[in-house]
């Protein structure tokens, strides 16, 4: 079997370059309930991150994934919000939050853990 060592070391290299371009992290919400506030933590690098961002919640578990808007151009800088999660956002497990650039949303800047939302 012949194996293009070039193309693996593009690949994994291009990978990582993408993995890389984005400083944003951002933390699971503790013991998110429906339709109560909940507290939204975030690390960023002022030198690699956009100043806003927008935030989604997200769950891969029901069609069209995501469940809600939770802010639409945020300051990087404040490092956290508290937000009310919706209360038609259904009990369960596999939520995760969302980051995306302000101007283009299908860019994804990056992505919480997986946590769960109790029932309201």
């Amino acid at each position: 079997m012949l194996v293009n060592i070039h193309s693996i070391l593009f690949a994994v290299s291009s990978l990582l370059l993408s993995a890389s371009v984005s400083g944003f992290t951002i933390s699971a919400p503790v013991n998110a309930r429906a339709g109560h506030l909940t507290d939204i933590h975030w690390t960023y690098q002022p030198d690699r991150d956009p100043a806003t961002f927008n935030l989604f919640l997200t769950n891969a578990s029901y069609a069209f994934n995501v469940q809600a808007i939770l802010g639409e151009n945020l300051r990087s800088e404040s490092r956290g919000i508290s937000v009310v999660v919706p209360a038609t956002v259904k009990a369960g497990e596999g939520y995760a939050l969302l980051m995306t650039e302000s101007t283009n949303w299908d860019w994804i800047l990056a992505s919480s853990p997986t946590f769960s939302i109790a029932a309201a």
